[in-house]
């Protein structure tokens, strides 16, 4: 069920090297022992009800620590070799490095984002059900659901929805992240050297909403959250778009992220709640289909910008924003 056998095949010297170093990588990461699935068996069979709160909250609270630290060295990681872009270039003989080298960078880049994101995803998923009046039997629920081996189903009816709005809105972020700072210098509206002073702001703004994220949904309602959002976020790229001051364009980079910020944990939320799939697999297809967006629409963008230009592939993503308005009733209900 829960356990994967931690007694894995060893071989017969227990102190090779290889045991050894799959050992150290132990707790769930690559060779999972009894220290990752032991707490979740007892807190599932404990049969003290006060009891079994009390070892859920500190599952709880011990998994988002853990989730807060991958997110951190994600983060230094990706930095670290974000600031090294120009070395691969740099050889004392002038020539161009080996294509390891650059895939190495590139790898390690792509693998800080996905720890980035699942940590961020997994985080919002646990706080958002945490929340809920009956949070703790929820998250036991989920950590003892059996139901069909598939870890993936296609999204179907509500769901299908709610994760192609996901990855309309993780499409814009990608958008924003490989293209703002082209659509910003080829505007005329900054330089190079400031051209990413856009994704700061829009970054800013999105961190900002999301920390006022919960006080936002109770006080608005995830209806209004949803409609305003996509509303907020069309007019920040008619902004950026139409008002050709720099100062007011980037504001229009901080609509784009406040209004973006809210809707996407709103969307997990839905799907969690809708009956039309498992709980689990309804959020792991919304969670993939997003990534998709984030990771395959700015080559899409590319794309399109071939055909109408950049500023008209900006246009194309307000539009679709506006639908993510269109269908807040409906999504909100999950």
């Amino acid at each position: 069920m829960l356990r994967q056998s931690s007694e894995i095949a060893k071989p017969d010297n227990d102190h090779s090297t290889f045991w050894t170093i799959l050992h150290f990588f132990g707790g769930g990461i690559y060779a999972p022992d009894a220290a990752t699935y032991d707490p979740i068996e007892i807190l599932l069979n404990t049969e003290d009800e006060k009891e079994k709160d009390e070892l859920t909250v500190r599952w709880r609270d011990n998994k988002l620590s853990e989730l807060s630290f991958i997110g951190v060295v994600a983060a230094l990681l990706a930095g670290v070799l974000t600031s090294t872009g120009s070395w691969p270039q740099v050889l004392p003989s002038g020539r161009e490095s080996p294509w390891p080298i650059r895939t190495a960078w590139y790898c390690g880049i792509i693998l800080s984002l996905f720890s980035i994101l699942t940590a961020a995803d997994q985080t919002v998923r646990l706080h958002r059900l945490s929340a809920h009046r009956d949070g703790l039997d929820g998250i036991r629920r989920l950590l003892a659901a059996q139901g069909d081996p598939a870890s993936f189903a296609l999204p179907r009816g509500i769901v299908l929805l709610l994760a192609g709005l996901a990855a309309v809105t993780f499409l814009v972020e990608g958008a924003i992240l490989d293209w703002g700072a082209l659509l910003l210098t080829g505007m005329g509206l900054v330089g190079l050297a400031q051209g990413g002073v856009g994704y700061m702001i829009f970054s800013v703004a999105m961190t900002a909403g999301r920390l006022a994220g919960d006080r936002a949904v109770r006080r608005l309602g995830e209806t209004r959250i949803l409609c305003w959002g996509g509303l907020l976020t069309a007019a920040g790229f008619a902004v950026v778009l139409t008002v050709p001051v720099a100062g007011i364009a980037l504001a229009g980079f901080a609509l784009v992220g406040l209004g973006a910020s809210n809707i996407v944990p709103v969307l997990f939320s839905a799907a969690g709640r809708q009956t039309t799939m498992p709980a689990p697999l309804a959020i792991a297809a919304v969670t993939t289909t997003g990534y998709a967006g984030i990771l395959a629409g700015p080559a899409g963008i590319g794309l399109v910008s071939q055909r109408i230009g950049l500023p008209g592939a900006f246009w194309m993503l307000a539009g679709l924003m506006i639908l993510v308005t269109l269908a807040s009733r409906r999504a909100a209900r999950g």
